[in-house]
């Protein structure tokens, strides 16, 4: 480029960026942007295990399967008094935890319900689908958005449902009666916008813009083709530039390509989008959640005792996210800590893991409690015979470990439904069972309530084993008082 077209170039440029920097101030003098919440009017579940039960006015809503049943929530937003001059809108909803990845549906539903008499029985119909997100706990906000043809009634009513058919897992969240101080409140947000007016000026600007600019690359093309000079030093250089940053774009499709591993006739692990997914007789279960125990040489010996992941996990507390370090679900990550682990090399480590668990018979111990008790009910309703004949040993075991969280996740899941009267009577009578709650007094307490519903025959055998045990009508007093 020769110094003249050198000069004609920043003359250009100046002259745009003042045209640029006028059109801004403009636009900031002279619109105003700004956007509107209107908060639910109604909200509530319906839940199937109590399908004429209301929880209109209960503190927490859920979607998905929930205990065994399926749950569903509907919210509805009165927009009588909706504003005109919104450019478009969409639904807030918040969740605070989830049990594992659920697949939520999300409807529109037209047909009307009355937040203190709905239930699964008498619920209105999903109505039409509009999408679908895959939630889990790294994220609590669900958004909806809107078409205007949705916002000509004076009410509007959305369905949430678990789309994962029988597979565990649910989402959690306040309802308009929980959330505190309003926050956590689902809502409409409405945005206006008053940039109209101006949207043909900076068309206009554009266009002069980059009719100016093709000219002058025109002319510079012309020039370029009547001297048919050989490339010099600096254009090899960039051409190698842009074949390099070429081959890195291609080495980062590469990342997206899935990779699949068949562990046994009923296991496949798949690695998607750069993420690890079980699946089970070919369907998706579970994502792989990715657990990592840094620890020095010097506190080796604390894990002398550990007797399964959980209690290793418990102990350490420290779990990979983005290859960062965090302590607790919502942490942030600790400083000077970074393990550089791809998606492929934490594919093939949760590979191996699992392909461990099925050479030890499906021992729940070297999986967390939350992905090798689901999974082995999974592969016992699909038909795996060794999964078959070790579920209720493993159930059975995990429960006479007295772990706190291992056996509370049994109990809360209903695992102990499994068992017949007599087989539980028999694990009470060959086991240390009640002796090991003893000292919860919160799991023996969520115990005494399992065993109420499902055990009431065994109920007198029970209370007799815990006034046996030394100062055993305080645990008995103190596991009546407890709430969970």
């Amino acid at each position: 480029m020769n110094n003249q077209n050198r000069r004609r170039l920043g003359f250009i440029i100046i002259i745009m960026i003042i045209v640029l920097i006028v059109t801004c101030i403009s636009l900031d003098l002279k619109s105003q942007a700004y956007s509107r919440d209107i908060n639910v009017s109604r909200d509530a579940y319906v839940y199937e295990t109590y399908p004429n039960s209301n929880y209109g006015l209960h503190n927490d809503i859920y979607v998905g399967n929930y205990n065994y049943s399926k749950t569903e929530a509907y919210y509805c937003f009165n927009v009588s008094s909706l504003p005109n001059g919104w450019t478009w809108a969409r639904i807030v909803v918040y969740f605070d935890s989830a049990l594992g990845a659920v697949d939520v549906g999300i409807n529109l539903t037209s047909d009307s319900w009355d937040e203190l008499s709905i239930t699964w029985n008498n619920k209105p119909n999903q109505g039409e689908y509009r999408g679908n997100v895959l939630y889990d706990d790294r994220f609590n906000i669900i958004r909806i958005p809107l078409r205007s043809e949705d916002l000509t009634t004076t009410e509007i009513s959305i369905c949430l449902y678990g789309r994962g058919g029988d597979t565990d897992g649910y989402i959690q969240g306040n309802s308009k009666e929980g959330a505190s101080n309003g926050q956590g409140t689902p809502y409409i947000r409405l945005f206006y916008d008053k940039y109209d007016q101006f949207i043909g000026s900076i068309l206009v600007g554009v266009t002069l813009f980059l009719i100016v600019f093709f000219l002058f690359i025109g002319l510079e093309v012309k020039e370029a083709n009547k001297k048919q000079k050989s490339m010099n030093l600096d254009e090899i250089k960039e051409i190698k530039r842009i074949l390099k940053i070429s081959e890195s774009y291609s080495r980062r499709l590469e990342k997206f390509k899935i990779i699949e591993k068949e562990i046994n006739p009923y296991i496949t692990l798949k690695l998607e989008h750069r993420r690890t997914f079980i699946y089970v007789n070919g369907k998706r279960f579970i994502q792989c959640i990715r657990l990592i125990l840094n620890i020095p040489k010097i506190d080796v010996p604390l894990y002398d005792e550990i007797d399964s992941i959980d209690e290793a996990a418990k102990m350490y507390s420290n779990h990979i996210h983005k290859n960062r370090i965090i302590r607790g679900a919502m942490a942030f990550p600790e400083p000077n800590q970074h393990h550089n682990i791809t998606p492929e090399q934490e594919f093939w480590g949760h590979c191996s893991n699992i392909q461990a668990w099925i050479e030890h018979d499906y021992d729940t111990r070297i999986l967390m409690s939350n992905i090798s008790f689901p999974l082995l009910r999974e592969l016992t309703k699909a038909g795996d015979l060794k999964a078959r004949r070790v579920y209720k040993e493993e159930i059975a075991l995990r429960l006479e470990s007295g772990y706190p969280s291992v056996v509370q996740y049994l109990l809360t899941q209903g695992y102990i439904q499994v068992f017949s009267p007599s087989e539980f009577k028999t694990i009470l009578e060959s086991t240390d069972l009640i002796k090991n709650f003893s000292s919860e007094p919160k799991i023996l307490s969520q115990f005494l309530r399992s065993c109420i519903l499902k055990f009431p025959t065994l109920l007198e055998d029970i209370l007799l084993q815990i006034l046996k045990l030394p100062d055993g009508k305080n645990i008995f007093f103190s596991s009546i008082q407890n709430k969970t």
